[in-house]
């Protein structure tokens, strides 16, 4: 039977959820620090697909970019308190990704193990490789997101589809005139250009990460 209690209070902690998805990294922190389960949920929603991206990208098994993932937010849980920078997120939890796959990597190929502590406040203590570039295409998906619909769908479309759909179909699948995807698309790279200014991502530098 339809309870509407029920129903009101899967509607609040979904409004709860959709606000904190829009807090700051910082601001998310500070709520898992006091004790914030959705904050914890939030920031790993977040940053899920950046984590996943390293041991998907050496081919590891399920099980084993599950460990991965998992390793990887256990390394963050017990460093969060010590963080000195934590307004962005994204470059600290792909080192550590990164550095926990290849632990993973050798381990199954029989080589020589990195070392265990992989539990680092340093980033830069960890070897570059890729990084730069996930986490910039990763900030770009993001600013993306924080786009309305409109803009969403329309840029979506024309950064990653473009190549496949004609401009009339892109046109057709959201519902707009076909002549007016030119001055839509400006006003919304207008936004983007904003939002990933604020995320740290130089507009001149978009087309080399998509």
């Amino acid at each position: 039977m339809f309870n509407s209690n029920t129903f009101l209070h899967a509607f609040r902690e979904a409004h709860l959820f959709k606000n904190l998805m829009e807090k700051s990294d910082a601001f998310l922190v500070k709520q898992c620090l006091a004790g914030n389960n959705r904050a914890w949920a939030c920031l790993v929603n977040r940053y899920k697909r950046l984590i996943y991206h390293f041991p998907s990208k050496e081919g590891l098994a399920a099980e084993d970019c599950d460990e991965v993932f998992q390793d990887t937010l256990v390394a963050f849980y017990k460093q969060m308190e010590r963080i000195s920078q934590t307004d962005d997120l994204s470059f600290w939890l792909s080192k550590v990704a990164q550095r926990t796959t290849w632990r993973v990597v050798n381990r199954n190929l029989k080589y020589v193990d990195l070392s265990e502590n992989y539990d680092v406040e340093d980033p830069s203590q960890i070897p570059e490789r890729d990084a730069e570039q996930k986490v910039q295409q990763f900030k770009i998906r993001q600013g993306l997101k924080m786009l309305n619909a409109k803009c969403h769908d329309l840029l979506h479309a024309l950064f990653y589809q473009a190549d496949e759909r004609e401009y009339k179909d892109i046109a057709e699948s959201l519902g707009i005139a076909i002549g007016s995807i030119g001055p839509t698309r400006n006003r919304c790279l207008a936004k983007f250009k904003k939002i990933l200014a604020n995320l740290g991502v130089d507009e001149k530098n978009v087309s080399k990460w998509l």
